[in-house]
């Protein structure tokens, strides 16, 4: 099945719910989704930071990286078009 296609502004929100949805990860503040060019990896995105806010580095971090691991089977971003 074809993975479903988002906008960073999308997958950033997709993936911060998810997040916030963790034990002690509610208060995380923002992610930085990165664009990857490769093609030998099976997504073309990746989270590349994380603001933590007032949230325990620790937790946040277990839960970012469990989350990139369960969307990203499902979620590409879109391609952007350059003028």
């Amino acid at each position: 099945m074809p993975k479903l296609r988002l906008t960073i502004d999308e997958m950033q929100k997709l993936l911060l719910d998810d997040i916030r949805s963790r034990p002690r990860c509610a208060a995380i503040a923002a992610i930085v989704v990165k664009r990857i060019n490769s093609e030998i990896l099976a997504n073309n995105w990746s989270i590349g930071s994380t603001e933590y806010g007032t949230a325990e580095s620790e937790p946040v971090d277990k839960a970012a990286v469990n989350a990139q691991a369960r969307i990203s089977p499902h979620y590409d971003l879109t391609e952007e078009l350059t003028a």
